[in-house]
């Protein structure tokens, strides 16, 4: 499906918001994710859909820019009017608004954004999910939606690994939280394995437990 960059806003200093208008609707559910082809790439890319979940003509995606990266510097050099081709979406990570357990989303680097679709969607739907957000990242400067978060009435809790006395996301951390809930853990390979591991020795039920990894 052919898309139109609507606009791009720089969230950080590494990462882009691109709006995009599609030809068409589509429907996704909040976590879901598509593949975004570039004119002249022939191989599209994966990336979570940051927008809330639901039927929708325009769509979001909040991507981190490598500079090492060939997909993502191109990504870089698009401009408002610039033309993508949109595929999907795709994915079983995502959360089912049939379900009344409150929701704990588990975040490492710009796997926010698949989990700001769901933060997003049970906030606009007025559900009676609560939300509890762990967020990791490198620095301050690395943080995304911060103020978006905050502004809402969930239980925000950040860890800046690189910061001064800054540590990881641990046991310590994620012991006291509703163990009925539903867990949603996204970020890099190693981030997802060790929280997921946390969580089971913390005898939540894997049922309980999803997980996605993404990569560069």
């Amino acid at each position: 499906m052919k898309g139109k960059i609507k606009d791009i806003k720089q969230e950080t200093h590494d990462t882009k918001r691109f709006t995009i208008t599609l030809e068409k609707e589509i429907e996704h559910k909040p976590g879901q994710f598509i593949k975004l082809t570039l004119p002249k790439k022939y191989i599209g890319r994966p990336f979570s859909i940051s927008s809330k979940g639901g039927k929708h003509k325009e769509i979001e995606l909040t991507i981190k820019l490598y500079a090492d990266g060939n997909f993502t510097q191109k990504l870089n050099e698009l401009k408002k009017g610039d033309e993508v081709e949109i595929d999907g979406p795709y994915g079983h990570f995502y959360f089912d608004d049939k379900t009344k357990k409150d929701v704990v989303l588990i975040a490492g680097g710009t796997g926010i954004s698949a989990l700001h679709s769901i933060f997003r969607y049970i906030i606009d739907k007025k559900l009676k999910n609560k939300i509890t957000l762990f967020y990791s990242a490198k620095k301050e400067e690395d943080l995304v939606y911060k103020e978006e978060f905050e502004k809402e009435d969930i239980k925000l809790h950040i860890n800046l690994t690189r910061e001064k006395n800054g540590r990881r996301l641990n046991k310590e951390d994620l012991k006291n939280v509703n163990k009925d809930s539903l867990f949603f853990i996204v970020g890099p390979n190693e981030f997802v394995k060790d929280i997921a591991e946390i969580l089971k020795n913390l005898k939540i039920k894997e049922e309980n437990i999803k997980t996605e990894i993404y990569g560069r």
